[in-house]
């Protein structure tokens, strides 16, 4: 996927959000 290379910068700041978020799906992504 193109959005690949967005999701890599973009991760960094998600991950704080994950522990906010209580959202593991991301964490499958990272």
């Amino acid at each position: 996927m193109v959005t690949g290379s967005i999701n890599r910068p973009m991760h960094h700041r998600r991950h704080v959000v994950i522990q906010q978020d209580d959202n593991n799906d991301y964490d499958t992504d990272y």
